[in-house]
């Protein structure tokens, strides 16, 4: 049987997965560029430090590097 670490840590990762999925299709969407994070605020209308840790949520590779 799984401890409570082992079941959460695949759960949390598979989350983290879904979530940068969906920002990478959410920006797709509204036409911004990830890259530019100064832009995707104005564009967006959202504060520029949270469309900067947005940008790095989608940039990364693994969901440890984005949590």
């Amino acid at each position: 049987m799984l401890t409570e670490h082992e079941q959460i840590v695949p759960a949390i990762r598979t989350s983290l997965q879904e979530v940068r999925r969906a920002l990478i299709e959410l920006y797709a969407a509204a036409g911004v560029d990830p890259d530019k994070p100064q832009e995707v605020a104005r564009r967006l209308g959202i504060n520029r430090n949270l469309a900067w840790k947005l940008t790095k949520v989608i940039q990364s590779q693994g969901s440890v590097t984005a949590l």
